[in-house]
């Protein structure tokens, strides 16, 4: 039996290391036309990215806030952005004056700022 049809049986023996690095992503899709093949690859990319994106404590965290408090994650995006380009002053200014705003004045600014800053 080769090892691809080893493979295709479910009878691969794991004591074979030198051939596990042969395996591909190609399967084939039906098992009278073996030629015909399905390349899983993509799928597979995909798959293995999502766990790891999903797995990231600093990408749960993200989400988490931004499902949340929505308007907390909003502010503070605007914040991140204008950051940068702002002197330490007026960017401590405009924090205080935002913690000084309640809900709707606050959900106003922070609109405000993502039109002119993101």
């Amino acid at each position: 039996m080769s090892f691809e049809e080893k493979i295709r049986c479910g009878v691969l023996d794991i004591s074979d290391n030198s051939k596990l690095s042969k395996i591909d992503h190609n399967l084939p899709i039906s098992i009278t036309n073996p030629s015909q093949v399905l390349d899983r690859s993509a799928e597979i990319k995909s798959l293995l990215g999502d766990v790891v994106k999903h797995s990231n404590q600093n990408y749960a965290a993200a989400v988490t806030k931004a499902k949340t408090d929505r308007l907390a994650w909003r502010k503070d995006k605007v914040l991140k952005a204008m950051r940068p380009r702002m002197s330490a002053d007026r960017y401590t200014d405009i924090c205080k004056a935002l913690a000084r705003l309640d809900g709707t004045d606050l959900n106003e600014a922070v609109t405000r700022l993502e039109m002119r800053w993101a």
